[in-house]
């Protein structure tokens, strides 16, 4: 139960407590503060994460920043066992590419550092930009981070963990997707693909094809929908069985031992079977062959 006349920082200077209870999700939540804001520096974190204790110093430092987005890193804790944990570590591996060879890795940060927090953002450049959340409820930010990268005329990298993470298994994150929000998940995942083709971006993105495979082999019922949002977004029929055919492939040349193992299978079911093998059954088998894994 949610104490709102008690509310951490409801009484605090230079405070503005917004609540919304229309339970729409991380996304909405975030636009409503967008629109309430008023410093020049945004910060963003989750409710149940924290800012490590330099994030005073580092406010300090960085108020009169020249940058459109600082990026930090970050380290996170098992909230159950209060141990390490290395949850999203792969945006400290970013970062350090880039102090590295800022060059080449500096995409990365830009385009692929998908979360809000551990950021400071400058923010005329998302209101120059009307840069806004997906409200959807999961994977809100994806848009939002590669649109705060794309327009920044400046990023920065600190090799400061400004920001914890903390893992939880009740948590959003390990909830896995329902039917709807894989749906939701493919059109931000297809407008994110279009987004590096037409920037001419090389990132690799094969999320979205990854959720068709997975209508098609578990909930056939929604895959058409699911083609029907990539096609809405511009994306032929041709182009998503190619895709998806170079995705296996691609996972057959890594997996070559059990890609074979499922073959055979599939051959020696048609072999009995002969012309009684349909669509449906070779569906079944390889979702059958794809739990063994």
């Amino acid at each position: 139960m949610v104490d709102f006349e008690n509310f951490p920082g409801l009484h605090r200077p230079h405070t503005e407590a917004v609540f919304t209870k229309e339970g729409k999700g991380a996304g909405y939540a975030r636009n409503i503060g967008l629109e309430r804001a008023a410093g020049r520096l945004l910060l963003f974190a989750d409710a149940d994460d924290f800012f490590n204790y330099c994030v005073h110093d580092v406010l300090d430092e960085y108020k009169n920043t020249k940058a459109d987005v600082v990026v930090f890193k970050n380290n996170s804790i098992d909230s159950d066992k209060y141990t390490v944990a290395d949850r999203l570590k792969r945006y400290n591996f970013y970062i350090d590419n880039y102090k590295a060879s800022p060059s080449r890795y500096e995409k990365y940060l830009r385009y692929a550092y998908f979360s809000p927090w551990g950021k400071i953002i400058n923010r005329d450049l998302v209101v120059k930009n009307n840069i806004r959340f997906d409200e959807i409820t999961k994977h809100e930010d994806v848009t939002f981070s590669y649109l705060t990268g794309f327009y920044a005329s400046k990023i920065e990298a600190d090799d400061r963990a400004l920001y914890c993470i903390t893992a939880r298994r009740s948590s959003l994150t390990y909830s896995g997707f329902t039917a709807a929000q894989r749906l939701d998940d493919i059109v931000v995942s297809g407008r994110y693909k279009k987004f590096l083709e037409d920037k001419n971006i090389n990132l690799n993105e094969t999320k979205y094809i990854r959720h068709l495979l997975h209508f098609l082999l578990y909930a056939h019922g929604k895959y058409k929908e699911a083609v029907k949002r990539l096609t809405d977004l511009g994306y032929s029929e041709a182009y998503i069985v190619m895709s998806a055919l170079c995705f296996i492939l691609q996972h057959i040349i890594i997996f070559p031992i059990n890609a074979i193992k499922m073959i055979i299978k599939a051959m020696i079911r048609v072999k009995n079977n002969g012309a009684s093998y349909t669509i449906s059954e070779i569906r079944r088998k390889i979702k059958e062959g794809l739990k063994k894994r």
